[in-house]
C-alpha cells in the first residue's frame, strides 16, 4: 500500500479539518504541550506534509503535518486518514 501524495493528503486534511477525531493520546498530548482543537484545525489548515516523516503502522499510514497554531507557536501532527482525519498525536517540535 502506497502513501497519499502530499497533495491529494492536504485536499483530504482540509476538506475534513473542522471533523477530525482526536485519539486518547492526542488528546492528553494536547493538554500536556498547552494546544487547544483550535490549534490542531490551524495546523491542519496551513501547516505542511513532511513525507520523510510518514510511516506505515498497524496497517495504516500516519502521516506528519508541520505547522503553527494560531498564536505562531510550533505545533506537528500526525494524521491517519479513515473515513475522517484522526488525529494520532500532537508534538511540540521545539521540546
Amino acid at each position: 500500500m502506497k502513501p497519499l501524495p502530499s497533495a491529494e493528503l492536504h485536499r483530504l486534511i482540509r476538506h475534513a479539518s473542522n471533523h477530525g477525531f482526536r485519539s486518547i493520546h492526542a488528546r492528553r498530548r494536547m493538554e500536556e504541550r498547552q494546544f487547544d482543537f483550535n490549534d490542531l484545525t490551524h495546523c491542519l489548515r496551513t501547516g505542511r506534509h513532511n513525507p520523510f516523516l510518514d510511516e506505515f503502522k498497524n496497517g495504516t499510514w500516519r502521516y506528519r503535518v508541520e505547522g503553527r497554531n494560531i498564536d505562531g507557536r510550533a505545533i506537528d501532527l500526525v494524521v491517519a486518514i479513515a473515513n475522517t482525519i484522526i488525529i494520532v498525536t500532537v508534538i511540540n517540535p521545539n521540546r
